[in-house]
């Protein structure tokens, strides 16, 4: 059994498709929030209300609504592979087409490397759908299924998928059997893996938790308290299996993956007078005022500071000067600036189209 440094556990090899995650190169492609509840796994489903039985489709933070932003957003993220998931990607039969054209084409566009991964329930999954999956070129699918739909990995292993499932760790006897059964399953059918996520504490699924009992544990935002532990020790009870066993916890999920997808995209994307923070954010320095009070500042600046003309971003009439984090703190920049009656400050934002702050700092 091996643990790494941010805490996940797992037996003999990861799966592909938690590789690239962990290292930020998976690509998340959200195609709508539209499942068929299933009594197994709807009382927990953390999905936000926003996203939560609505048909709109994101590709990690962004909206869906041509294939140029898919193909920007894989430029932009540096991405290696791209994690298909919902709702359920398979719930009707428009959307596995969906689904299937976003395979191919990714795969005619990217190449065969290009790795692809898709999560279901498993409700709608037939050997006609596993075998245009496998046309199609999917590399890996994961299962969510109720204890009365385990056939469903004995149909991929007849096209020859790479399956396995992922599943909460959800600290009770009654999974604990479910557990015990999926995995014996996973055995006889020759699956990949088991992966355990730490169960996760959010506003749509607070109710239902607390109503079983369940709280966050100490020094976290999300994370059940219990999770963590059963996970290890169903891991610990089964490790001659065959099956690669793997525990997820929600720091990575939440943290790890973002942080290091983020670093990616801002190293990408970063103006010439941003700096990418170990966390992936940008910061640079800010200058506000009047739009002809900026524009005189940044003419002085290139002309007596020598400061090369693409270090000051300054659209026209804008009330916003950018420009990179170092110069705006000079001593001399900030008297003329004073002086000037401007105000000035450090911001950090995402790496995203918005730019959305996260801090502001005034100086």
């Amino acid at each position: 059994m091996i643990t790494t440094e941010d805490g996940s556990t797992y037996t003999r090899k990861l799966p592909l498709g938690c590789e690239q995650c962990i290292q930020g190169e998976k690509l998340v492609f959200f195609v709508g929030g539209i499942c068929q509840l299933p009594a197994n796994c709807s009382w927990y489903c953390p999905i936000s209300e926003e996203k939560k039985g609505k048909p709109t489709k994101y590709v990690n933070e962004r909206p869906f609504q041509a294939w140029e932003d898919l193909w920007d957003e894989i430029d932009k993220t540096g991405a290696k592979g791209l994690s298909i998931t919902g709702g359920d990607p398979l719930y009707s039969e428009e959307l596995q087409n969906f689904v299937l054209e976003l395979i191919s084409s990714t795969k005619k566009r990217l190449g065969a490397s290009f790795h692809i991964h898709l999560y279901t329930n498993g409700q709608n999954f037939s050997p006609k759908l596993a075998e245009a999956l496998a046309s199609a070129g999917l590399d890996e699918i994961r299962f969510h299924p109720s204890i009365d739909d385990f056939n469903v990995f004995s149909i991929a292993r007849a096209q020859k998928l790479c399956f396995g499932a992922e599943v909460p760790a959800i600290p009770t006897e009654e999974n604990e059997r479910y557990l015990e059964k999926l995995l014996v399953t996973l055995e006889e059918t020759e699956g990949s893996f088991l992966n355990l996520n730490e169960l996760e504490m959010t506003p749509p699924n607070a109710g239902e938790l607390k109503e079983r009992g369940f709280q966050i544990k100490e020094d976290s935002l999300a994370a059940v308290g219990g999770s963590a532990e059963f996970a290890r020790q169903f891991i610990t009870n089964h490790l001659k299996s065959r099956v690669s066993l793997h525990f997820c916890p929600a720091a990575v999920k939440d943290s790890t993956q973002l942080r290091q997808r983020y670093f990616h995209r801002a190293n990408k994307v970063k103006r010439p007078y941003e700096e990418v923070t170990p966390e992936g954010l940008l910061v640079k320095g800010v200058v506000r005022g009047p739009y002809e009070h900026l524009l005189e500042l940044r003419s002085r600046l290139i002309e007596e500071g020598e400061v090369p003309p693409e270090m000051l971003f300054l659209p026209e009439g804008s009330n916003t000067l950018e420009g990179p984090a170092f110069l705006i703190t000079e001593k001399e920049i900030l008297r003329i600036i004073k002086k000037s009656k401007l105000e000035a400050g450090i911001i950090e934002t995402l790496p995203l189209d918005t730019r959305d702050v996260c801090e502001y700092s005034p100086l």
